[in-house]
């Protein structure tokens, strides 16, 4: 029993000697500097080839996680050199505690190339999951990450975001609909009212005018008042201005309508 113990701490203390150690440590630094530059090497290719960029940083991503775990797991192996009943030891023991412990990384890692492989979104592309609304920032193997209108950077693993539907509003486009909702009284012009939105959303700054701009009526009877509500759906430049687009053509419109003595409701309910 004693001899056993001996061999035992013999054995570790073989493999955990200082110099190895050091050794596994420079090994390792080395593997994240080359991780970095990967990323770096990334996003240069990516910006000087934008028509590509959701492409190259996909295969980059890849590429970076397969150095990063193939590297890692040479360096250890082969500086370390454990015997092989050691080797076997660890990696039964280093499974079963990976599986307890990091079975939702190691699940958000799988997401993680699933969206990257069979992409439902993109980078740009503005998604709406759940009540999370905004636009994709990043995608990486183990979280997404969502821009929304307050500038808050919201992160949502990539298990969660597989696991549930989610709705993107301009898959693979730079410019993307938004329909703007208008209340007005029911004895208003509709003609004159959809002339004004009309001029409206085709001056803003905002507007893709390679896109038409529609403008739909209908009429509602809610709680005992009717009402005519006009949709206003126009396509933006990009994604991010969908906000700043509602709020150029609510700004506008509502100083016309009060011009013209045109009354409109701030709210409906």
């Amino acid at each position: 029993m004693v001899d056993n113990s001996t061999d035992y701490l013999t054995i570790v203390g073989e493999i955990f000697k200082l110099e190895r150690i050091l050794l596994l440590v420079m090994g390792l630094v080395s593997i994240y500097v080359i991780s970095k530059f990967i990323k770096s090497v990334a996003f240069n290719l990516a910006n000087k080839i934008p028509g590509k960029k959701n492409k190259i940083l996909q295969i980059f991503t890849l590429i970076n996680f397969v150095i990063s775990l193939g590297g890692g797991s040479f360096i250890v192996y082969f500086i370390l050199h454990p015997s092989k009943e050691v080797t076997i030891a660890l990696l039964g023991s280093t499974s079963v505690a990976i599986g307890l412990s990091l079975k939702d990384l190691v699940s958000s890692l799988i997401s993680g190339i699933t969206i990257i492989t069979d992409p439902p979104f993109k980078v740009g592309d503005f998604v709406i999951y759940q009540e999370i609304k905004g636009h994709v920032t990043h995608i990486g193997l183990r979280v997404v990450r969502i821009l929304n209108a307050d500038q808050q950077v919201i992160t949502i693993p990539n298990s969660i975001m597989t696991s549930d539907f989610v709705i993107v509003q301009n898959p693979g486009q730079s410019f993307m609909l938004t329909v703007t909702p208008f209340y007005l009284h029911c004895l208003v012009s509709v003609q004159q009212v959809r002339n004004i939105l009309h001029e409206v959303a085709c001056t803003s700054p905002y507007i893709y005018l390679s896109e038409k701009v529609l403008i739909t009526v209908e009429q509602i009877l809610n709680k005992d008042k009717t009402y005519f509500k006009f949709n206003v759906k126009a396509q933006v430049t990009q994604a991010k201005y969908s906000e700043e687009f509602q709020a150029d053509l609510y700004h506008r419109s509502f100083k016309i309508f009060q011009e013209n003595k045109i009354e409109f409701f701030g709210d409906v309910n």
